[in-house]
């Protein structure tokens, strides 16, 4: 088709308004919600000054009790209690709070004007937060100096945090898939060490444990999570991706110049700053807001690159944490470690900040070509990597590819020591993704199931299994064979070859070992398990 230049003001305002009425006519995700109870009860402490200061500024709708370093001179009746509160958990509407009396850590419950004996909401105004992790949980606010008007500003911030409130549940667990523990042996970890909330916990039964009133959607858990067990919801995959297609293809039908897509962090439900984002960005760059950068992740770059988008750009926000920033730029970099592996330019994948908005007309690419016309897809990280990883392949050209993604990506291989293996079957039975299968002849490997949880490496008793980064990627699922048995265990009575020699061998040496042996026993070895299991009756 006949297009105008992108460089044409009619052009422009026709994609602004294009890109504008599109997006603000996205609903926003409907999710299960999380809901808060909260009747303004605010348990304020720190020195003296900042907290008679703060209660010089309580609006309408808080009820304050204080605890404060020392007793104010003059004397301040409104002051509650003099001690130093040492210990604060819960969220909003169920703070509990301990002070340090005698040498003791007293809970204070008695003291909340609440039924309940829990506060509802903290303002921590000592000079070090009592709370340290890098996303604080809602209710909660520091603030370690002495300007009454930022003291002021803050509390009128917790007023609006009363009566009944809602977030969205932003995540979707399916913990049937979750590789973090089989048998008492530990694996995946990676949501606990990326989760800037401390909202993933272990339980009493060693499984991961989400805690939807701390969550605050950041979204490293889910970006980081190999497997799909745990997922982004608000929005899902699925929805990103069909999103994104209905923005490339509104455009493409205004321009036949290379389209880009850039996500951006937004209010879901009024895209404050998308207005102000048109007018810096170039007419080929697509914003999709999402709630946060890092709910996004390869397998939907990756995707994106295979149905149209030239480039996919990451705006860097404004205010982030240390955790969010290293698994961001985890996962770009092993994007753009595959990118490289298939001959394509790694930048097409990449961060920006706000000041390189203005640059963004000057990195242009080709879009490759469309391999990806699907619109049915599914909500499957790991599915939808695979299918990302073979369209590439089809693009590049090869039959195969050789590479060393970033090891935290959850892709890669799995050596074996021949000498070792006994082919009891043990990784077979713990792998959580099934990416080991087999039987009493040989192990089979299917590399692109394997997250590289390591719990097939910790419970092989021989030591026989170790993890490699590198992946092969041959646009195929089929299973390889890792270890054959050549030297067979053959039944004593019956004849038929039951088991891997040395399995026999080790597990008489075993029995051979225990107190309690018996001579006979090691004859029941020696059978296989129908001879064994007639052996027995007769017993």
């Amino acid at each position: 088709m006949n297009s105008m230049p992108l460089e044409s003001k009619d052009l422009q305002q026709k994609l602004q308004e294009m890109i504008s009425s599109t997006i603000h006519d996205w609903p926003t995700p409907q999710v299960e919600r999380v809901s808060y109870q909260s009747a303004g009860v605010c348990l304020i402490f720190g020195p003296v000054e900042r907290v008679s200061t703060a209660l010089n500024s309580l609006p309408a709708g808080l009820k304050a009790i204080t605890f404060s370093n020392q007793t104010p001179e003059p004397y301040d009746s409104r002051l509650n209690y003099v001690g130093e509160i040492v210990k604060i958990e819960g969220h909003l509407g169920t703070y509990r709070a301990q002070v340090m009396a005698a040498g003791l850590a007293l809970d204070i419950g008695s003291l909340s004007i609440n039924k309940n004996g829990l506060y509802d909401l903290i303002l921590d105004l000592n000079d070090t937060p009592l709370l340290q992790q890098e996303v604080l949980p809602p209710g909660y606010e520091h603030f370690g100096h002495n300007s009454a008007q930022d003291i002021a500003r803050i509390l009128d911030k917790l007023a609006l945090q009363t009566g009944t409130l809602y977030k969205p549940r932003y995540y979707f667990y399916n913990e049937s898939i979750c590789a973090h523990e089989r048998q008492n042996i530990t694996g995946c970890s990676r949501c606990l060490e990326n989760c800037p909330a401390a909202a993933i916990q272990i339980s009493n039964e060693h499984q991961i444990e989400i805690n939807s009133y701390l969550c605050q959607g950041c979204g490293t858990c889910t970006q980081s999570c190999p497997g799909g067990a745990l997922s982004y919801s608000y929005p899902d995959r699925k929805t990103m991706l069909l999103r994104s297609r209905q923005l490339l293809e509104s455009f493409s039908l205004l321009s036949q110049e290379p389209a880009n897509i850039l996500f951006y962090e937004d209010s879901l439900k009024e895209n404050n700053h998308l207005p102000a984002l048109l007018q810096e960005i170039p007419a080929n760059v697509l914003p999709f807001p999402v709630h946060s950068i890092a709910a996004t992740g390869m397998e939907i770059w990756l995707t994106l690159l295979t149905s149209g988008a030239a480039s996919v750009y990451l705006l860097h926000p404004a205010i982030t944490t240390d955790t969010v920033n290293s698994s961001l730029l985890n996962e770009v970099q092993s994007a753009q470690t595959f990118l490289l592996s298939f001959g394509i330019e790694a930048e097409r994948i990449k961060i920006i900040n706000a000041i390189e908005l203005q640059t963004l007309d000057s990195q242009k690419f080709q879009s490759l070509p469309i391999v990806n016309n699907n619109n049915d897809w599914t909500n499957d990280k790991r599915a939808l990597l695979i299918q990302a990883l073979e369209y590439l392949l089809v693009i590049s050209g090869k039959k195969e590819i050789t590479c060393s993604p970033n090891e935290k990506c959850g892709l890669g291989d799995l050596k074996l020591d021949k000498s070792r293996c006994t082919l009891c079957q043990s990784c077979v039975h713990l792998c959580p993704m099934s990416a080991l299968s087999g039987d009493t002849s040989q192990l089979n490997f299917k590399q692109t199931a394997c997250i590289q949880c390591g719990i097939c490496v910790d419970s092989c008793p021989e030591h026989a299994l170790k993890l490699n980064t590198v992946f092969h990627f041959d646009n195929g699922h089929a299973s390889r064979v890792l270890f054959e048995s050549k030297n067979r265990a053959r039944c004593i009575h019956c004849g038929k070859a039951f088991a891997e020699q040395r399995l026999v061998d080790k597990s008489i040496e075993l029995l051979e070992k225990l107190p309690s042996f018996q001579s006979k026993q090691v004859d029941l070895l020696h059978m296989c398990s129908d001879c064994r299991q007639q052996e027995a009756m007769k017993q």
